[in-house]
């Protein structure tokens, strides 16, 4: 995952999926579970331009896809590390975090 400064980013989460901790079953993510995600520094600190954290939308027939936007008045900068982050509530139990690297990059 990819953002350039100055244009809306579609950032995916693909394939979530949860355990059952009895079962140790593991099954993917629907429109049930509630997905939010976050960007922020590598200091863990939320980055400005928005109200975080943002919804992510389930894609309706998939294993576990989820679409969220990052629009381009977020206060992102080329070279500048940060971190994608994001959250799963699919109920007791079944609760996650992603915490994957955001490069950032001006387009040429």
């Amino acid at each position: 995952m990819y953002a350039y400064v100055g244009n809306d980013l579609v950032v995916r989460l693909v394939g979530a999926q949860a355990v059952n901790l009895s079962t140790g079953v593991a099954t993917y993510l629907t429109g049930a579970a509630t997905v939010q995600f976050r960007i922020q520094t590598a200091a863990y600190v939320d980055v400005a331009g928005e109200t975080w954290p943002q919804a992510m939308s389930y894609i309706a027939g998939s294993e576990g896809n989820f679409l969220g936007v990052v629009r381009n008045d977020v206060a992102l900068q080329a070279g500048v590390a940060y971190r994608f982050i994001a959250t799963v509530d699919a109920g007791p139990d079944q609760h996650g975090t992603w915490d994957i690297p955001l490069p950032v990059l001006t387009r040429h």
